[in-house]
């Protein structure tokens, strides 16, 4: 602070009323401003919980049909081909319908919708879980082809198969790099 020729204060070069106007006029400015980055920051974090919850959620309720469909549809061991066919179609809708909401979820990921990491991180097992799942109907399909020779892939739905096995071997892919929450991490954050 100094003192002008005429006895009244100066700080930085401007008188004491200018100066606490421009920093009145600054804190006006800012204050809002971190104050609406806060808001905005925890907004989009709660819309990055909302919509991966909804999207296990999905997923958990295509999970369960296909569990159900596997437990009470029965494959027709003894039945016609047009019976084994019509079955095997309704199967792989199933199976198809626990990739959908997955491949959904990996899309928001991808594309940064869902940018969160600790969000990420904490649905990243259940995903891989149910992405091994996927893995293991694939495979049980093509082990009936081949292996047991109880139904007759098409090539249509052979190529049906392994576009979609491709699919989740590559959202394996994704839900793998996301890192887990270490021990460490968990206990000083």
């Amino acid at each position: 602070m100094g003192s002008d020729v005429a006895g009244g204060q100066t700080i930085f070069g401007l008188e004491l009323g200018d100066f606490l106007a421009i920093l009145a006029f600054c804190i006006a400015i800012i204050i809002p401003t971190l104050t609406l980055v806060v808001t905005y920051s925890r907004g989009r974090k709660s819309e990055q919980i909302k919509i991966a919850r909804e999207s296990r959620d999905m997923i958990n309720v295509a999970h369960d049909k296909c569990n159900t469909f596997i437990e009470k549809d029965l494959f027709p061991e003894g039945g016609s081909t047009d019976d084994k066919n019509d079955w095997l179609t309704r199967y792989l809708l199933i199976i198809e319908n626990v990739s959908y909401p997955i491949r959904y979820f990996t899309f928001l990921a991808t594309e940064k919708e869902i940018k969160d990491r600790k969000v990420l991180k904490y649905y990243r097992d259940s995903i891989l879980q149910t992405l091994t799942y996927l893995e293991n109907r694939f495979a049980d399909v093509e082990r009936m082809a081949t292996v047991d020779r109880v139904i007759i892939l098409t090539p249509d739905r052979a190529s049906w198969v392994a576009r979609h096995r491709q699919e989740v071997w590559e959202n394996r892919g994704f839900w793998e790099h996301i890192p887990t929450i270490s021990l460490w991490r968990r206990i000083f954050s």
